[in-house]
């Protein structure tokens, strides 16, 4: 059985950015690149400006038996 992988694409007019959580990291790619994980910064800056970004992590962290983070 595959492992569910939380995931979130936020699109733009002609491109999106993909996220997803991988053992307890936040990973992003852009429509054609590589998933790279975000640092500690990245999604601070997320949470300070309360992009929809922020809002996913919020809320899959939450749901998903309080998924902590990796530091």
């Amino acid at each position: 059985m595959e492992e569910y992988l939380p995931s979130f694409r936020l699109e733009f007019r002609d491109t999106y950015n993909e996220y997803r959580i991988l053992d307890g990291r936040v990973q992003f790619r852009p429509q054609e690149g590589d998933w790279r994980t975000l640092d500690m910064d990245d999604i601070q800056m997320h949470f300070s400006l309360r992009t929809p970004v922020a809002s996913w992590i919020r809320n899959t962290t939450d749901r998903i038996h309080h998924l902590p983070l990796a530091v």
